[in-house]
């Protein structure tokens, strides 16, 4: 039988006396189709914030479908067309989200399954600054990391600086594996104009256990 049809069975009791009397007694019973919950999700490993299409391709019949995403976030549908969801990791190490896929039929037969996703921490680029001296040539200023990263910072995790500028043609750039405040020096080769510079960070977080590197820029 198809899986989403339900069947119906007669049965027949037939009833006869010791005179040879007989009578007959029927009644269909209609059985639903084993629910079977069933979801593929387009990826189970990656970062924050990690967008991932959910595909129901459970049977079973007519269907209600509620859906728990472990992060304190719940769906109902009675529709098994594909969507996407957001998973958001904003703590310092992997987390599982344990997402579940509940099927219930008209009856209130209830079936779930699970399927785990791996989301590593998110990585956003942030940084403030301080002009130490605005009188002092060349400008000193220095550059606090205030980024949110996963821990432990380390040979995993580089953080880029682009001062944005060019001296005897070698870009001025420093990468550093740690957060410490740090100090850079600008010089301004005009003599009657001003010189702005567009300092760039960028952080970089390898994660081995899927081999993705999470990245972000400001």
């Amino acid at each position: 039988t198809h899986p989403d049809n339900p069947t119906t069975d007669v049965i027949t009791l037939t009833v006869q006396n010791t005179l040879g009397c007989s009578a007959i007694a029927t009644r269909d019973i209609t059985i639903q189709p084993f629910i079977v919950p069933i979801f593929t999700p387009s990826i189970d490993v990656g970062c924050s914030d990690l967008e991932v299409t959910l595909t129901n391709t459970s049977t079973g019949g007519t269907l209600e479908f509620d859906w728990d995403f472990d992060n304190g976030q719940t769906f109902t549908t009675p529709s098994k067309d594909p969507f996407i969801h957001t998973f958001v990791n904003r703590g310092t190490s992997d987390r599982i989200f344990n997402v579940t896929l509940t099927a219930e039929n008209p009856n209130g037969c209830r079936v779930s399954t699970s399927v785990p996703i791996r989301v590593h921490p998110k990585v956003e680029a942030k940084f403030t600054y301080v002009i130490d001296d605005v009188c002092e040539y060349p400008l000193p200023v220095t550059f606090t990391n205030a980024s949110l990263f996963g821990t432990p910072v380390g040979n995993n995790t580089t953080f880029h600086w682009d001062y944005d500028y060019i001296w005897l043609g070698i870009p001025q750039e420093d990468t550093f594996n740690s957060g410490v405040p740090h100090q850079y020096s600008f010089f301004n080769a005009q003599a009657d104009a001003v010189e702005n510079y567009q300092v760039t960070l960028t952080v970089d977080q390898f994660h081995a256990i899927s081999g993705l590197t999470c990245s972000d820029d400001t």
